[in-house]
């Protein structure tokens, strides 16, 4: 069975109480880029985790749509 969170629980559980604010922006922008999906208006624990991990692994990188030498 899966564990839904809401928006501050999710957020806690990538962030702990510290900047937690930062946290549930982080998660807005994963849902406005379509890298995570609620339901209801709530999160998949293990779809929070996946996507904090895919997003780990990427930072560094340029952005999809950033310009580069302009």
């Amino acid at each position: 069975m899966s564990t839904w969170l809401t928006l501050t629980e999710a957020a806690k559980r990538i962030q702990g109480d510290a900047a937690l604010a930062s946290a549930e922006r982080r998660i807005r922008r994963w849902v406005e880029s379509g890298d995570l999906k609620p339901l209801a208006g709530r999160f998949r624990a293990a779809d929070v985790l996946a996507t904090e991990k895919k997003m780990r692994s990427r930072r560094g990188r340029p952005r999809k749509h950033a310009q580069i030498g302009n």
